[in-house]
């Protein structure tokens, strides 16, 4: 039987441009990557041990991009996915991230590229189903919802 785990996280992230329309990050991983070579995705990572959801992605975010974020929301979905090398479910927290739109991205050695694409761009690049339905809670319920202050985490 399958052990339930939750150590990782998945953070999306977005700019707004001059013309006040939001660009999504997409990163595609290296083509040696051991994991899903040359997929389109967004940042996820595993938690160090004793590290929380929130601290892990913070941290996630600076290691594979180089920015640290204006804003920060705990989005109200969470990912789920089978390993079955490890034979382990994994319940993923998912976050969204703002960034200021002069802010560089700076690839770690996970990723090979990166574009800044509309909504549809973007969920239509991401290769993963659990990345895909996270940017649309992100894009729903942050970028253009009503009630966003209910979700954002005032860590800065």
């Amino acid at each position: 039987m399958p052990k339930i785990v939750s150590n990782t996280i998945q953070v999306h992230i977005a700019f707004i441009d001059k013309d006040k329309e939001p660009k999504y990050l997409s990163l595609q991983r290296t083509k040696n990557s051991k994991l899903y070579p040359n997929v389109w995705q967004v940042i996820t990572g595993k938690m160090k041990k004793g590290e929380t959801a929130l601290s892990a992605a913070l941290r996630e975010v600076e290691e594979e991009i180089g920015i640290k974020p204006k804003k920060l929301w705990a989005i109200p979905y969470v990912t789920t996915y089978y390993d079955v090398k490890r034979e382990l479910i994994n319940i993923s927290p998912v976050f969204g991230a703002l960034i200021g739109r002069n802010q560089k991205v700076k690839l770690s050695k996970e990723h090979q590229a990166f574009k800044w694409l509309s909504f549809k761009g973007c969920y239509d690049k991401l290769f993963l189903r659990t990345h895909k339905e996270g940017a649309k809670f992100f894009h729903d319920y942050i970028i253009n919802g009503s009630m966003v202050e209910l979700f954002e985490i005032k860590v800065f």
